[in-house]
């Protein structure tokens, strides 16, 4: 880690943001790698109740798409926490 009392305030600002910036891209590479397999599993969840004569699979796949749903849930709010988390490590 370079030593930031020889830079510049801008430079200092640019140095201290650069690892959150860098955290901040994986948390959102990391809720799109997750999100796209949920999604296509609640889609197909969807499918699967829409064309289903049997009530016991309809239910099933209600369920599958519930979890889908909860799993999107705990995901938004695990990156709020997160942005929370590096926005109150920043220094002023």
């Amino acid at each position: 880690m370079e030593d930031l009392s020889q830079l510049d305030p801008e430079e200092q600002a640019q140095a201290v943001a650069k690892p959150s910036t860098t955290h901040r891209e994986l948390l959102l590479q990391l809720s799109h790698e997750l999100r796209t397999p949920i999604a296509v599993i609640m889609g197909y969840a969807d499918i699967i109740n829409d064309e289903s004569d049997n009530a016991t699979i309809r239910d099933h796949a209600i369920v599958i798409r519930r979890c889908g749903e909860e799993l999107i849930n705990r995901l938004d709010n695990f990156l709020i926490a997160s942005e929370q988390a590096s926005v109150e490590n920043v220094p002023a």
